[in-house]
């Protein structure tokens, strides 16, 4: 939190900041997310998969101590399966947000994970409370290094 003050106060003195949208932001949300306990370091030039899956889920208040205890003691045998990329939390703007992020070499290679994943007897891994799930697949940008 320290960085990101100190980045937003810099970005305040340039008088080009924030720039001018023309009027096409109608909404604005900002999160900030928490990678889990479990997550090994982001970052690195890993070169995980050819498309993404991203989860994100929002439980009832209170739900996410559970969820992060039982994502911590089956992710180890989860990712014999395939390697997760990101997993974190929401700790400012909307709250009890999950969020996880697979890496897969194209859509065949997610299925064939999705369904040897529900082989685990430890898996899926969740808490009570999902009142929503959002789900999208994801495609990194030529310059991306997630490419």
């Amino acid at each position: 939190m320290e960085e990101r003050n100190r980045i937003r106060t810099e970005a305040a003195k340039d008088a080009h900041w924030p720039p001018n949208s023309g009027g096409n932001i109608i909404n604005q949300n900002s999160e900030i997310w928490t990678p889990a306990e479990f997550m090994r370091p982001m970052g690195g030039g890993q070169k995980l998969g050819g498309i993404y899956e991203m989860r994100i889920y929002t439980y009832e208040p209170g739900s996410m101590g559970e969820l992060l205890r039982k994502w911590g003691e089956a992710i180890t045998d989860r990712e014999t399966v395939s390697p997760l990329a990101a997993g974190m939390y929401t700790e400012l703007g909307n709250l009890n947000r999950w969020c996880h992020v697979w890496p897969y070499k194209d859509l065949e290679d997610r299925d064939r994970a999705r369904k040897e994943a529900t082989k685990l007897s430890n898996w899926p891994s969740g808490a009570p409370g999902r009142i929503k799930q959002e789900n999208k697949i994801l495609i990194p940008a030529e310059f991306s290094p997630m490419a």
